[in-house]
């Protein structure tokens, strides 16, 4: 049986070092604590859809420019969930304008939507509602 190797405290406090450094050069996004609010977990998840467009389809951000007409700086921001000085109104207007070429993200802003209009369930409902979607996500 193969030993996993020892990781002491001073590597670990390093390795956690070296991830904030890239998350604040941009380089990494940056983790959203499980207690943020509700609004920070919808910007990341439209921050989200930008993401998976571009990796899916190995686009860069000048071909997306081009797609949807939001300029670089701002799908800079969004790519690298820089999201702090944006609203749920613009974010979502921009979500829409890449949905307009884009299935997955059309659906996901129509699931979405469905979900707000839906009844509202009961909490048993909600939480298998819940388990079902993170299996799939």
């Amino acid at each position: 049986m193969k030993e996993k190797p020892e990781i002491s405290n001073e590597m670990l406090v390093s390795i956690l070092d070296e991830i904030d450094t890239q998350a604040a050069k941009g380089e990494i996004p940056r983790l959203l604590p499980k207690d943020a609010p509700l609004e920070d977990h919808i910007k990341f998840s439209l921050c989200r859809l930008f993401v998976i467009f571009l990796r899916k389809n190995n686009k860069n951000a000048t071909a997306l420019q081009n797609l949807t007409g939001i300029p670089k700086t701002r799908l800079s921001d969004i790519t690298n969930y820089k999201v702090s000085g944006y609203s749920l109104d613009r974010l979502f207007s921009f979500a829409e304008k890449l949905g307009t070429f884009d299935p997955q993200t059309r659906e996901h802003l129509s699931l979405m939507i469905e979900v707000l209009d839906g009844p509202v369930r009961s909490v048993h409902e909600a939480k298998k509602i819940k388990r079902e979607i993170r299996k799939i996500a």
